[in-house]
């Protein structure tokens, strides 16, 4: 009996030792994926991308796919420099600022490394909306400027690549009447596919009676709004 006991406990340990092995293996492996930034490609090895899925008889249409402008972006890493913002948006994107590199790369293109994203993935339409908080974090008159802007850059995009990209506008509910303008134009001249809204602005959220007028410009455009948490 304690020579079985014996020889069951050595073989305890060495099965101890296997998985201890297994499971720093699958660490290290976990670590380089949270590491990752978008379709499969770990930070250490930007040109590595996964294996594309198999063809299916029907199209792969990505509904929620970010994207920035570069004067969104320089405006965010402003508001960090300076502190200012609601404590969520400064530390999330206070990590992605600070980290920088795919991910941010990522976000800004809306060319062919995209494309190729896209096509490394499966990805027949990405349906495109400025990433959160959008220009939710600015004073109104320049939220308003950039969100103009981005729907521009937006609607050249979408011209660019018209069976590749779909899009959503983005408007700045710091003033509603303007929003409501805004998307009327995105909708109707840049021929994008409703709104997309964050959570609050600056606190203030989307209950609130003075908005209704935004709402009211999405029912008269069979305007869809994202809202996007």
């Amino acid at each position: 009996m304690g020579m079985l006991t014996m020889q069951s406990r050595q073989e305890s340990k060495a099965a101890a030792r296997m998985i201890g092995k297994t499971l720093m293996k699958k660490g290290s492996a976990m670590s380089t994926r949270k590491r990752s930034a978008g379709v499969g490609i770990p930070l250490t090895d930007p040109n590595r991308a996964m294996k594309p899925p198999a063809k299916v008889p029907y199209k792969r249409i990505a509904t929620e796919e970010a994207w920035v402008t570069p004067e969104i972006m320089q405006g965010y890493r402003d508001l960090i420099a300076r502190k200012a913002g609601d404590a969520g948006f400064l530390s999330l994107w206070g990590v992605f600022v600070k980290r920088g590199g795919i991910l941010i790369d990522r976000l800004l293109d809306m060319g062919e490394r995209r494309i190729k994203d896209m096509d490394a993935t499966g990805i027949d339409i990405q349906l495109l909306l400025l990433t959160a908080p959008g220009v939710q974090v600015f004073d109104a008159g320049k939220a308003k400027s950039l969100a103009a802007s981005s729907n521009d850059q937006l609607a050249e995009a979408i011209r660019k690549y018209p069976k590749r990209f779909a899009g959503l506008a983005a408007i700045a509910p710091q003033d509603p009447k303007a929003a409501a303008k805004e998307l009327e134009r995105g909708m109707k001249k840049l021929g994008l596919k409703g709104a997309v809204i964050n959570s609050h602005t600056k606190g203030e959220y989307l209950d609130d009676p003075k908005f209704w007028e935004i709402f009211e410009a999405a029912e008269s455009l069979n305007a869809p709004i994202y809202i996007h948490p």
